[in-house]
């Protein structure tokens, strides 16, 4: 809980941690806005790990944490949805909060109804097809992707297919692929892709730094070289990107900048590609 000087008012995070890690991103942002604005409000996060366990009889146990407040005592509430796997376990939340007659603020999901921050998912992906396909000469894509209803995952790979059709292409040469978030993801598209004889893309478009490590470690391991043999984006600025070198380009963004949103509104990121010799870099430039 964090307390100001005024009348106390009571804001609910409502989250899914990421394996067994929590997305702690979000508390700091929240927290030090709030000491910046000197308010008197008390948070309080309702984290599980509901996406965690093979076990779906653990992972609902996991995820009636979400049975535990009373909705309507809070003054507002951030939901976080973008780490619950389970559509069932999204729906029911999502109905609650739709009758609890409390505003709520949807991070990088948008949801009818509710107040809405997120990034825009779509245009750095087109900015980053322009550079590829334009100064790159890339004729052959494929889009190594995340969850198939993860809502960041889906804009990404409309601004993926709105490219293509610009470009005459079509998914049949220029595939999507359908995995997780994860590491192992990347690992599975790029050992897939091996033992199938396919012959490789000029570039894998991928939905996340994760991945693109995952791809960029397992095509090391069957000899290919990144960035000789062919590229491999990245999206968040993950750590092992900013600092190593095996990726083409990135898209750089702060996860902890939606915490700076202190008013009941929507608000869209909106992020600008700048482009360098080894790397595509995505800063946050206006609300």
């Amino acid at each position: 809980m964090v307390y100001g000087g005024g009348q106390l008012k009571k804001i609910a995070l409502i989250s899914d941690g990421w394996r067994r890690m929590i997305t702690y991103a979000w508390v700091d942002g929240i927290i030090r806005r709030i000491r910046e604005l000197d308010e008197d409000i008390a948070l309080y996060q309702y984290n599980c790990y509901g996406n965690w366990s093979k076990d779906a009889l653990h992972n609902t146990g996991e995820y009636n944490i979400y049975n535990l407040p009373d909705l309507s005592a809070f003054d507002g509430i951030i939901l976080d949805g973008s780490n619950i796997v389970d559509v069932r376990q999204k729906e029911k939340i999502v109905e609650r909060l739709q009758n609890c007659g409390v505003p709520v603020l949807s991070l990088d999901w948008y949801i009818s109804g509710f107040y809405y921050v997120g990034a825009d998912n779509r245009r750095p992906i087109r900015e980053l097809m322009t550079h590829l396909y334009e100064v790159h000469g890339c004729r052959r894509f494929v889009f190594a992707g995340g969850p198939e209803d993860a809502f960041g995952n889906f804009e990404r790979v409309a601004a993926y297919c709105e490219c293509l059709k610009k470009y005459g292409m079509t998914l049949d040469d220029n595939p999507i692929l359908c995995g997780d978030y994860d590491y192992e993801t990347g690992v599975n598209y790029m050992r897939e892709y091996v033992h199938s004889g396919s012959k490789l893309p000029d570039v894998f478009v991928c939905a996340n730094d994760n991945i693109a490590a995952g791809i960029c470690a397992e095509a090391e391991q069957w000899g290919y070289r990144v960035p000789d043999d062919f590229l491999v984006t990245g999206f968040d600025n993950r750590l092992y990107f900013r600092t190593g070198r095996r990726s083409e380009s990135f898209v750089w963004m702060y996860c902890s900048v939606s915490g700076k949103e202190n008013r009941w509104k929507n608000a869209t990121i909106f992020r600008l590609p700048v482009f360098t010799e080894k790397a595509v870099a995505v800063r946050i430039t206006a609300w």
